[in-house]
């Protein structure tokens, strides 16, 4: 009997050994992976400049500001620390001609970003310009996080995000999609997208009708208004609706 309590002995000491051992590996601050926040919990609000998913875009038809300050949310992978820590975080170009410069598109601190100790998270400002460039065009940021030291990549999937910066209707905006408007119009027409927005006095592309039934309302009235007032479509036609 007692060699059989010896026995157990050494294995249950084995086993809090072995998981002593897996939550030290579990928790090792020596390469802390960063990732851009995905909570959505703003999503819905008109007013929030908080950009919490991995594409955002801001378009300046909405409000024709010249400027506007949004901010990033970086989130690390593990535990804090108990001192400051360098933050790997640039923009990037990508394949295509409408890389939005620093400078004369956007602005980001010059200065490294730093996660102050005992942060498990970021606030990255960036101030976006409405350029003449952007009535007739987008142009994009592709920020990531990149290795250091300190930090390595997270879920690579998360690891960067892209922002779109607009002052048209060219491309439409993310509400267009969100809510089906382009199946209810039959189309992504940039003359019915601005009279959309107007009708409804919408000044953001983070929108939300309250109620959400306001939605086939606006639509309803912006097929009439088309109706009423003959108006030529992108496509060189006039637009009517049945």
């Amino acid at each position: 009997m007692k060699s059989y309590n010896i026995i157990v002995f050494i294995v249950l000491s084995f086993v809090f050994l072995s998981c002593e051992e897996n939550d030290r590996l579990l928790y090792d601050t020596t390469k802390t992976g960063v990732n851009f926040d995905l909570d959505d919990r703003y999503q819905y609000d008109p007013n929030t400049s908080v950009i919490y998913s991995v594409q955002h875009s801001y378009n300046f038809a909405f409000g024709n500001a010249s400027s506007k300050e949004m901010v990033l949310i970086a989130r690390i992978q593990g535990v804090p620390v108990d001192y400051d820590r360098v933050l790997p975080v640039k923009v990037i170009d990508s394949d295509t001609t409408l890389n939005a410069k620093q400078g004369i598109d956007y602005l980001l601190p010059e200065s490294a970003i730093t996660l102050p100790a005992g942060k498990s998270q970021v606030e990255i400002p960036i101030i976006l310009n409405n350029t003449v460039e952007l009535q007739d065009t987008s142009k994009y940021m592709h920020i990531i996080v990149s290795d250091n030291e300190e930090f390595g990549i997270g879920n690579v999937e998360f690891s960067k995000t892209r922002l779109a910066i607009s002052s048209n209707f060219k491309t439409p905006p993310l509400l267009w999609d969100k809510y089906y408007l382009w199946y209810y119009f039959g189309r992504s027409d940039e003359v019915i997208i601005k009279k959309f927005v107007e009708i409804g006095e919408i000044t953001s592309d983070s929108w939300y009708p309250e109620p959400y039934s306001r939605i086939q309302i606006l639509i309803d009235r912006t097929k009439i208004w088309f109706n009423e007032n003959p108006t030529v479509g992108d496509d060189g036609n006039i637009i009517v609706f049945n």
